[in-house]
């Protein structure tokens, strides 16, 4: 649908997830299956499978989300990202001959800030909704230098400025995020989360970490309620005991599973977020226009070569 007949639309709904468990479980054990019995090849095809499948169950303002990645972009994105990963073998292998061992983890982690990005870039621009492309610009290496340079402070000031490292990379992303030609904005302060960061830090000592679950819905509903597009404005109920709840049954549930219960867990993360996630706001389809920078031709190289599960989509 082109963007131009695209109705005024009041906001005033929840993203809605229609799953599919079934369907996503044949999709899942089918990529399973013909990835072992392919060496892995058949896993580019598979994973967009899963990926298609997922994004037609969402919808927003009763239009559906559509996934147009295609198995062929993903495979050629391996192959051109095999020489950089050979590249940075070898010197992961250098410097371990060396009394620099200890230095091997920073360009390991740098790699897995610059495939993570490089990786989100490409899965928003084939996420459509009435035919208009999502689109996310920035260098990955530009994201890979920012999440260095917060972590170094982070040690440095042991762990009191990781609410502003979160803020500031959700910044630098949204800075860079749009839907067609009409950009999100963020609207949030580095140091909002300051003080709910350094108390459930406290309280992790005595809760063994659980209190981290507040932080973490804390730091979503912010996140999302300071990110606008339009007149739109998210919304999230996402509280600390549900999250605790979500990831704790969800780990027993692949446990128990021996792992067959991970599309179960897919299901219930796109559930939950959708459920917990709200539109407020007037949007005017009409006013916006395909993005006129063209998507890459291919995408994921890194991630694929390196296995880093972040997200299916």
């Amino acid at each position: 649908m082109d963007s131009s007949v695209v109705e005024q639309k009041v906001a005033k709904t929840q993203i809605k997830f229609r799953s599919d468990l079934g369907a996503l479980y044949g999709y899942w054990l089918l990529h399973i299956c013909l990835s072992f019995f392919t060496l892995g090849i058949y896993s580019f095809w598979g994973r967009t499978n899963v990926r298609r499948h997922l994004a037609q169950c969402i919808s927003v303002f009763n239009e559906r989300v559509e996934y147009i990645g295609t198995g062929k972009e993903l495979f050629f994105g391996f192959l051109k990202a095999i020489p950089l990963f050979i590249l940075g073998y070898i010197l992961l292998f250098v410097l371990s001959l060396t009394p620099l061992i200890a230095l091997v983890f920073i360009p390991a982690i740098y790699i897995y800030w610059i495939a993570s990005y490089g990786s989100m870039k490409y899965r928003f621009s084939r996420l459509t909704w009435c035919g208009i492309r999502g689109h996310l610009s920035g260098s990955s290496f530009t994201y890979a230098n920012l999440s260095f340079w917060r972590a170094f402070l982070d040690v440095i000031t042991f762990g009191i400025l990781i609410s502003h490292t979160d803020i500031e990379k959700w910044r630098f992303t949204i800075k860079h995020s749009a839907i067609g030609d009409t950009k999100l904005k963020f609207h949030g302060e580095n140091d909002a989360l300051f003080g709910t960061h350094i108390i459930t830090g406290i309280l992790a000592i005595f809760t063994l970490g659980i209190s981290r679950f507040w932080y973490m819905a804390a730091l979503k509903r912010y996140q999302l309620e300071h990110t606008t597009f339009q007149n739109i404005q998210l919304k999230s109920t996402i509280t600390g005991g549900s999250l605790w709840w979500l990831m704790t049954s969800n780990l027993c549930i692949l446990i128990f599973t021996l792992g067959l219960g991970r599309p179960i867990v897919i299901n219930r993360n796109f559930r939950f977020y959708t459920e917990h996630t709200h539109i407020v706001g007037e949007l005017d389809g009409s006013k916006i226009l395909q993005s006129k920078e063209l998507p890459s031709k291919t995408g994921e190289g890194l991630e694929s070569i390196l296995d880093l599960d972040t997200g299916i989509l």
